[in-house]
């Protein structure tokens, strides 16, 4: 295993406080809104400040999150990527379990930094927005419950899967779907997957979709993802690309980090507007000379840091960010 960007030190583990000294809390919703506002450089130094303190669960946790809740579906090979750099982590801390070498050894190995950089910096270079802007004005379902007997759901189903047909027809015509339909489409998912959203929308602002979802302990809760998976996977065969984006979705989607995700539904409505929606061809960008160079800055400025215990020399101060939280809390 190759190494060329390496932090020494004896410490195994770091909990409330990362490597450089921040708050863990604050660290993470760092990297997050640096990825949501697409900004390179603070999405390497966050992203890579996480990975070197050891939260490699949280560092895929946030990837997760940020592709599913502010969706990238115009770019049909980002959920293919994000499967196989995760694919690559798990196979890797598994060799390093079995050889008995402590977890955050693998911040130093290069395959697994280059596969950090380059789904960093492929994120970055998709526009993205948030999800609730693909699905209005059409959807509005109100009167959402978090019980639904079983034999509505398999009517609600039915309906779904006619609706879908629709929209496929549509797309291989390549003619529009009209708004009744797709309105239609969004209010039975949005019963089905037992997913609020409030009346108002503002143009600047997100709907605030609140995804209850079925409970685990619901015997019903199997079924009806059992049936949607399985209404997803055989529609999308029509089209070689969206089955494979769906199938991939479908992976992530049975990983365990995202059982612990809040707002699963989102992974429900991304596979969806992949139907929905055009995709576009973007161009997948490679890892190259400038982004080691950014990456070999953050390493040699964290281990001075580490053998002066100093501040690191391109520390970025995150106060404005704790502020923000702070307010929310006291309000």
């Amino acid at each position: 295993m190759k190494q060329i960007f390496i932090i020494n030190s004896d410490r195994k583990s770091y909990s409330s406080k990362s490597i450089s000294g921040y708050k863990k809390i604050y660290l993470l919703k760092s990297f997050e809104k640096s990825l949501i506002s697409r900004n390179y450089y603070n999405s390497l130094y966050f992203g890579f400040e996480i990975f070197c303190s050891g939260y490699f669960n949280d560092f895929w946790n946030i990837i997760f999150l940020v592709y599913f809740q502010y969706i990238h579906v115009i770019n049909p090979e980002l959920p293919l990527l994000i499967l196989q750099s995760y694919q690559y982590y798990k196979k890797l801390e598994k060799k390093i379990k079995e050889k008995k070498i402590d977890r955050i050894k693998m911040r130093n190995l290069l395959e697994l930094q280059n596969h950090i950089i380059f789904i960093i910096k492929n994120m970055i270079n998709t526009k993205n927005k948030h999800i609730s802007y693909f699905i209005k004005p059409n959807y509005s379902n109100q009167n959402t419950y978090k019980y639904i007997d079983q034999r509505f759901i398999l009517v609600l189903f039915k309906r779904f899967k006619l609706l879908l047909n629709k929209i496929i027809n549509h797309k291989i015509t390549f003619t529009l779907t009209s708004t009744e339909v797709l309105k239609e489409f969004f209010d039975i998912l949005g019963k089905i997957m037992v997913i609020d959203c409030e009346n108002s929308y503002l143009i600047d602002y997100p709907f605030q979709i609140s995804v209850y979802h079925h409970e685990k302990s619901n015997k019903n809760f199997k079924n009806i993802s059992q049936i949607f998976w399985n209404t997803i996977l055989s529609s999308s065969k029509f089209n070689q690309n969206i089955f494979k984006q769906v199938g991939c979705i479908y992976k992530i989607f049975q990983t365990h980090n995202l059982t612990k995700l809040e707002k699963e539904s989102y992974i429900y409505l991304t596979s969806v507007l992949f139907f929905v929606y055009k995709v576009k061809d973007v161009n997948i960008l490679k890892n190259n000379k400038d982004d080691y160079l950014v990456i070999k800055n953050f390493y040699e400025n964290i281990q001075i840091s580490l053998n002066n215990k100093t501040r690191r020399l391109d520390y970025i101060d995150i106060t404005n960010i704790k502020d923000k939280n702070n307010k929310k809390k006291n309000k």
